[in-house]
């Protein structure tokens, strides 16, 4: 190989890895706008990360204050249905009641007979009336 020869060769490989830098160095400063849009990512995901921790957080304190409601709200019904089972009042109720009815159908029967007796008696005058008269009395 001669010298001229041996010269041009180094000049297209000094040519290759000028050109071979550039790229690289346009592929490095690609590869850092990426890696910057990446790194915002990744902040956006653990943000969001983060708020689902406590969201998940909120969400379990919800559900133990509805399960202690609703341990509340069943003792509360055990003690009503055991205050309607021992109410000390029901009883006095039921006589009071029982003797409300009692003086309504009394009523109904004295009003009943009453007025039985009266049309029975109103009858009986317009018959005598039309006894008296028949005969002259």
């Amino acid at each position: 190989m001669s010298q001229t020869e041996f010269q041009l060769l180094q000049e297209q490989i000094k040519g290759l890895s000028v050109l071979m830098t550039t790229q690289f160095g346009n592929i490095n400063s690609r590869l850092d706008k990426i890696n910057g849009k990446v790194q915002d990512h990744e902040q956006a995901i653990t943000q969001a990360l983060v708020e689902r921790g406590a969201n998940r957080q909120k969400q379990e304190d919800y559900f133990s204050e509805i399960d202690d409601i609703e341990k509340r709200v069943g003792e509360m019904e055990k003690i009503e249905v055991q205050h309607i089972l021992n109410c000390p009042v029901s009883p006095k109720l039921r006589v009071l009641e029982d003797n409300m009815l009692t003086q309504k159908s009394i009523k109904r029967w004295v009003l009943l007979s009453i007025s039985t007796t009266g049309v029975v008696m109103g009858i009986i005058w317009i018959l005598i009336q039309i006894y008296f008269k028949s005969h002259g009395i």
